[in-house]
C-alpha cells in the first residue's frame, strides 16, 4: 500500500494499512529494516501495451523475496526496470 508523504497523516496511513492488510488476511510486515521499497512501477510499451501497471512491494533486509505469475504477467518487465 502507498503511503502519503505528508508528515502529519503518515503515521495514520500505516496504521490503516496495517488494519485493512489484516482485515484481508495479509501475513504482517515484518519488523525488518526495508531493503527495497518499489511504489507504482507502471511499463508501457507504446500507447497501448501496458507490460506493468501500478506494481507496488517491499523487500526486506535478511528475506528471500521472489516474483511469482503466469508467462507474460510482466515479472521479467519488472525486475529489468529495477535493475536497469
Amino acid at each position: 500500500m502507498l503511503k502519503r508523504c505528508r508528515k502529519s497523516n503518515r503515521i495514520a496511513d500505516v496504521e490503516a494499512d496495517k488494519k485493512i492488510n489484516q482485515a484481508i488476511g495479509f501475513e504482517p510486515e515484518p519488523e525488518l529494516p526495508v531493503a527495497v521499497e518499489v511504489k507504482e512501477l507502471t511499463k508501457r510499451f507504446g500507447k497501448q501495451k501496458m507490460a506493468v501497471k501500478g506494481v507496488s512491494f517491499k523487500m526486506y533486509d535478511g528475506q528471500i523475496t521472489v516474483l511469482l505469475g503466469h508467462n507474460g504477467a510482466g515479472k521479467t518487465t519488472a525486475m529489468s526496470m529495477m535493475t536497469g
